[in-house]
């Protein structure tokens, strides 16, 4: 994919209390974003704030004119998925403008590898960061090591 990319970084687990207004401000977020000029939204499919936000950006898609990237960290990352998050996982996959895999080892380095690949075609990063460490802390620092741009929603949630 080409054009002025948005990353996505944030928690699997999101409070039921804070969805409604996790999507709203997502949906504000998104909106601004793209008349901004960003074309492709990267998200790396997981549970969560991932698969949120995937929905966001695919309600979004056709009057706005963006895309949709999913970056897998691996083939099977759904496995431990319930019979649910797996059902909209697939639909979000399907779908998805293009679906990316990083690694063919499901292992703790994948994830890191998604979470720099998607940062790297980024010019700004959304992220759900309630607490300093995992991944989404990970994913933050590495974009602010390259001068990216973060947009933390959890302040305003």
């Amino acid at each position: 994919m080409f054009g002025k990319g948005c990353a996505f970084t944030g928690h699997r687990h999101v409070e039921d209390a804070d969805r409604g207004r996790l999507r709203q401000r997502l949906s504000e977020t998104v909106e601004s974003l793209a008349l901004d000029g960003i074309e492709i939204f990267y998200c790396g499919g997981a549970v969560g704030f991932d698969a949120i936000a995937a929905e966001v950006v695919l309600e979004k898609r056709e009057r706005l004119g963006i895309k949709l990237c999913i970056v897998v960290p691996y083939s099977g990352q759904e496995d431990g998925y319930t019979p649910d998050q797996r059902r909209q996982y697939e639909r979000i996959l399907a779908a998805a403008d293009e679906r990316v895999t990083v690694s063919t080892k499901s292992d703790r380095n994948a994830y890191h590898i998604r979470n720099r690949y998607m940062v790297d075609r980024a010019e700004v990063c959304v992220a759900y960061l309630a607490f300093e460490h995992g991944g989404t802390a990970y994913t933050v620092k590495y974009a602010e090591k390259k001068s990216i741009p973060v947009i933390n929603i959890a302040d305003s949630i």
